[in-house]
């Protein structure tokens, strides 16, 4: 399905962000509450995503407490608004597990298609900004830098004539 949308976005010119997100903390959720309140935080946390994203957005669970989320006709502007918003939610309502509430932290990190990299290489782009987020302090969005090749080159100072 990413590709597919790759493949659309490089043909009609149209945006395209990826999200990595990645749930903080995540073992110690299962460690002071048991594996059975780590599961409900999954499903929880997978349920506000998917109450939030459009129906033509791709959400999937990428890997134990990591998630991905595919956002068609999305700069990076607008991805990183949802992200806040889902955040901003988890926030302030808060998970009940058994007797407990625990509120649901995550870092993310966006990339923004370029028009010409693969699937890849857009992960990875958004999973070093992911890491840079959890490096910093969690419970952040971090967006990431273009490739190489794509950023505009530093003006060169203009030498004098003497």
């Amino acid at each position: 399905m990413a590709n597919i949308e790759l493949a659309r976005a490089q043909r009609y010119q149209h945006a395209l962000s990826l999200v990595l997100i990645d749930i903080d903390h995540f073992k110690m959720i299962n460690d002071q509450f048991g594996h059975h309140a780590g599961d409900d935080a999954l499903i929880c946390f997978a349920a506000s995503w998917m109450a939030e994203k459009r129906t033509h957005d791709i959400f999937a669970r990428w890997g134990g407490e990591e998630f991905i989320l595919l956002l068609p006709e999305t700069d990076q502007h607008h991805a990183r608004q949802l992200v806040e918003r889902v955040r901003d939610k988890m926030l302030t309502k808060p998970m009940v597990a058994g007797n407990n509430r625990l509120i649901i932290k995550f870092s993310a990190g966006i990339s923004a298609y370029t028009g010409s990299e693969t699937f890849e290489q857009l992960v990875q782009r958004a999973d070093l900004a992911l890491y840079r987020a959890k490096q910093q302090g969690r419970n952040q969005t971090i967006i990431a830098e273009l490739p190489q090749c794509e950023k505009t080159e530093p003006e060169q100072p203009q030498r004098s004539a003497h």
